[in-house]
């Protein structure tokens, strides 16, 4: 199985990205302090999840692109994530995270559950896509769960430079990263930024030129 793969992407408008939704994970509602939408601390991971679906399936239909960035669910029952994979709109494109054990390898290469490949269009460790925009810009994006110090097309000549997304660090790392890291090509992507509802290409556009204004 190839672990990277390039895209090109036509419709910005209904393709998407998120990452670290942590279903199923009833620690991570204190570690990120994850609220409702009451403003109130989920009570349950159970809560949390019919949340995060309804959020989901809010802006995804069902021809939608999702690009997700891992850690979708901690749980290690295949059952349950093949339960949130359903319930959740859209065509995937899977990007694993640290956390996602139902999509873990073995040692020798092959996936410990290979049924998961049924429910996402692709697995992948690391994508290169470019996106056509409707007025002309076709822009490289590389994505990836952990955030990269370096990438392709991050210093170009001639085209624009490379946007980097990424998960894994909850948002953590855009807080306490003091040499401008995150100052204007890369975003951490990760859910409760956005209130769990994935992001547009077009809408990454935005927050993309809004912090080279600021």
């Amino acid at each position: 199985m190839s672990t990277k793969t390039y895209l090109t992407i036509r419709e910005p408008d209904n393709t998407f990205v998120l990452s670290d939704s942590h279903f199923d994970h009833t620690n991570v509602i204190r570690f990120d302090g994850r609220r409702n939408a009451n403003g109130e601390p989920f009570q349950s991971a159970e809560e949390m999840n019919i949340f995060m679906v309804e959020q989901w399936n809010s802006v995804v239909r069902e021809n939608s692109l999702v690009l997700y960035l891992g850690d979708l669910s901690m749980n290690h029952r295949i059952a349950d994530v093949i339960e949130v994979l359903n319930a959740l709109n859209g065509r995937k494109i899977f990007i694993r995270g640290n956390h996602d054990y139902c999509f873990a390898q073995r040692p020798t290469g092959e996936l410990i559950h290979p049924e998961i490949l049924s429910y996402v269009e692709q697995l992948r460790d690391y994508i290169e896509c470019r996106v056509h925009y409707p007025d002309g810009l076709e822009q490289h994006v590389v994505l990836s769960h952990f955030p990269l110090f370096s990438w392709h097309w991050k210093d170009t000549k001639g085209i624009n430079p490379a946007w980097h997304l990424h998960g894994h660090c909850h948002n953590n790392l855009s807080h306490s990263t003091p040499n401008g890291y995150y100052k204007n090509d890369v975003l951490d992507v990760h859910c409760c930024k956005y209130n769990y509802i994935p992001q547009s290409f077009t809408q990454i556009r935005e927050e993309m030129e809004r912090k080279r204004i600021a």
